[in-house]
């Protein structure tokens, strides 16, 4: 971790040493000349809903290449309620995709009903979404760039009505 010039673990009235100047550079970092706030880790619990409009803040923000790990706690999805099988978050199989009707998937290089995630300042300007990469039950997610991390289920807002269910999952930040 970089170190902070000494003269900015002081102030007026009180000087930062020991545990105050280790809670203050963890929470900050001088880089570059610059003084920036960290990204901590945290996480969080997030239903996700496959017939609400689009995006669902998760409440949690990424810097740029930092990573979210996504576990599956429960409830499973459909993007047409008249499918007999519901699906987690991974999305329809290969063959059980190629099967549902084209022309609603919002990101046409993933199954329908997989998680897709985006960061951005808000729901209207988010950078490219992407799936989550999914590896023995748990998913990661990385930004390419900082901002607010959204979840959604792959299907076009037009296309919500016919859904059904939802998941929940934990989201999880990292410093990896």
């Amino acid at each position: 971790m970089p170190e902070l010039p000494a003269g900015w673990l002081n102030c007026g009235h009180r000087k930062y040493t020991g545990v105050y100047a280790v809670a203050y550079t963890d929470k900050f970092a001088f880089e570059n000349g610059t003084l920036t706030r960290r990204r901590v880790p945290g996480s969080r619990t997030v239903v996700v809903s496959s017939t609400k409009q689009g995006w669902r803040d998760t409440g949690l923000s990424l810097d740029k290449g930092q990573t979210a790990t996504i576990t599956h706690d429960s409830g499973t999805w459909t993007v047409d309620s008249r499918l007999p099988d519901r699906v987690g978050p991974q999305g329809y199989s290969p063959e059980a995709d190629a099967h549902i009707a084209p022309g609603c998937k919002f990101d046409d290089s993933e199954p329908y009903g997989a998680l897709l995630g985006a960061v951005g300042p808000s729901a209207a300007s988010l950078g490219t979404p992407s799936a989550v990469t999914w590896n023995d039950g748990e998913g990661e997610f990385k930004a390419e760039n900082a901002g607010k991390l959204f979840l959604r289920i792959n299907d076009e807002d037009r296309c919500l009505g016919d859904n059904g269910g939802l998941i929940t999952v934990k989201v999880t930040i990292t410093n990896r």
